[in-house]
């Protein structure tokens, strides 16, 4: 009998890293208390890497690439999509939806919803929850629900260490047990006014007053996971088999899924009040409202359940960072790479300001056999290329400028390509020679004073085999824009190094942001090239499975 789940699901997460050592030392060199300064962030809050965005990545792009392995995963013809959902408080434009690039960029049809949602770090798992309510009011077939973030920081903020980029998406459908990934079963919110994080509007980073983030967070959680205790009174809380919470640092999780644990909450008891934090208190007050409620049996958990169900599960932070509205799915999607069928999730996402979602999410069989056809988390975290303090501090400079300067400015690697054997796929684009807008998908330029004559199509090759290269100085960077390198039949390389390179070797197509005009002016995305990852044989050989588990009503 077909139901309402998740059809695949895909993750997207930067090559370059950085540990979070060394932006603290570079960024606190002079601290008098350095030393306990790295031990909190190693001990206490328990950071090792961030994932940083290139200079050609933002959260448009990165949802692309998630989205693109979900609906790989899936199976699912990307015409057939009913919606398209972002959740994300990182939008590269303040009035146009990610959501509608993203649908044109994967080869949604027109007649989808598309919007973006901001609820902070809770977007990715609504987004999700959304789409589901569309395919269970029947209003549509299918949707896809993305969380997607370059998260920002201000400099020196303990922020700034946690911080990472990455995007999940979920195609949603109908389908058997055998043909669905999994089940998200209706979500229980808790929410409240409680304004502990912002950010106001022009301005490039959140504020937060520390501290309470910790108290706002365990409350929220904790509200939620009880709200699921009362939905559903069949499951107790140490039968989930995995827990997935959202994860802004190591440590404030486990705090709050320890008010469940009735042995840590007797030692904050034992604690004198005024040497309680507000992390303590807020733990008492769930301790509390459980014992209101009459739900601490069923709420029981042990210091055995914390180190099986949940600390494997901090892994993502603790290699990529804090992805904001990504930060739930991609820990999700990491139990999901290696959970089996039947097995129960707590899924339970939060945002700041402040609002949670706690959901059940049982795994389904079709998990076995769509489960390799994409890049796991772990194959992501594995493409590590660690980068330098000073290239760091040159890409944190670079996002900070981005809007005001007059277009994209970095040393380019150009590549002459043609079409690989086999290739008879083709992107179409477009650029006004007049302006050097590039359009992706292709279209005459939208600025009505330019002549349609004075556009020039392109097509590039879904599958390209790369037959020379260069690599542009910075001086000539300055000179050249985006739009006069690919009019000449060159198209800009990306995710790698000159070193990475060898002619005749295989690239495969990724959206980009290649250019922009100035602090007000459009956002160039288009089609760039990189070597073979995801359309590597390893995987490509497992998606053609996954087209035949389509369930019947998704098939054109």
């Amino acid at each position: 009998m077909a139901k309402v789940g998740v059809l695949g699901y895909g993750v997207y997460i930067p090559r370059e890293r950085i540990q979070s050592e060394l932006v603290l030392r570079a960024r606190e060199s002079g601290h008098p208390k350095l030393r306990n300064r790295i031990s909190r962030l190693q001990r206490g809050l328990l950071l090792k890497n961030k994932a940083i965005a290139s200079i050609y990545e933002d959260s448009a792009t990165l949802a692309y690439e998630a989205a693109s392995n979900a609906l790989r995963m899936s199976g699912v013809y990307p015409e057939d999509i009913g919606a398209v959902i972002v959740g994300t408080e990182d939008k590269p434009y303040a009035v146009k939806t990610i959501a509608t690039q993203v649908g044109s960029w994967v080869g949604a049809g027109k007649r989808k919803h598309v919007f973006d949602i901001e609820c902070a770090c809770n977007g990715g798992i609504e987004a999700i929850a959304i789409v589901k309510a569309f395919v269970a009011s029947r209003s549509m077939e299918c949707g896809i629900g993305i969380g997607t973030d370059v998260s920002g920081a201000p400099k020196k903020d303990d922020l700034e260490y946690a911080v990472g980029a990455g995007a999940v998406g979920g195609v949603v459908g109908r389908g058997t047990d055998d043909e669905l990934i999994g089940e998200l079963f209706p979500g229980i919110p808790y929410s409240s006014d409680y304004t502990d994080f912002w950010r106001r509007e022009g301005q490039k980073h959140p504020s937060h007053f520390g501290p309470t983030t910790a108290d706002a967070y365990i409350e929220h959680v904790g509200g939620a996971v009880i709200g699921v205790l009362e939905k559903y009174p069949k499951i107790p809380l140490a039968k989930f088999d995995h827990i997935a919470p959202h994860e802004p640092n190591g440590y404030m999780p486990k705090k709050a899924f320890r008010a469940f644990v009735p042995e840590q909450i007797e030692k904050i008891k034992s604690k004198p009040e005024d040497k309680r934090s507000p992390a303590d208190k807020a733990s008492l007050k769930i301790d509390e409202l459980l014992e209101l409620k009459g739900l601490k049996d069923r709420a029981r958990l042990t210091d055995e359940d914390i180190k099986t169900k949940l600390e494997p599960n901090l892994k993502p932070v603790l290699e990529i960072g804090n992805t904001y509205a990504a930060q739930t799915g991609i820990v999700l999607s990491y139990i999901l790479d290696r959970a089996k069928p039947y097995e129960k999730v707590l899924v339970v996402s939060y945002g700041s300001g402040a609002q949670a979602l706690g959901a059940p999410f049982e795994v389904l069989p079709g998990i076995e056999e769509k489960r390799g056809i994409v890049p796991s988390v772990q194959d992501y975290i594995d493409r590590m290329v660690k980068i330098r303090i000073n290239t760091y501090k040159t890409l944190f400079k670079e996002r900070m400028k981005r809007w005001s300067a007059r277009h994209l400015v970095s040393r380019k690697i150009v590549g002459d390509i043609e079409p690989a054997k086999g290739n008879k796929e083709f992107y179409d684009i477009s650029i006004c020679k007049q302006c050097g807008a590039i359009y992706t998908p292709g279209r005459n330029c939208l600025n009505a004073k330019h002549k349609p004559s004075e556009v020039t199509h392109l097509a590039m090759p879904k599958k390209a085999r790369l037959k020379k290269f260069t690599v542009h100085s910075l001086r000539k960077s300055l000179r050249k824009r985006a739009s006069d390198i690919m009019l000449k039949d060159k198209v800009i390389l990306v995710d790698c190094k000159a070193k990475d390179l060898e002619l005749g070797m295989e690239l495969e197509p990724v959206i980009r942001r290649v250019d922009h005009d100035g602090k007000a002016g459009l956002i160039h995305y288009t089609w760039a090239y990189r070597p073979l990852f995801r359309d590597s044989e390893q995987y490509l050989a497992r998606a053609e499975l996954s087209r035949a588990k389509v369930p019947q009503t998704l098939k054109s």
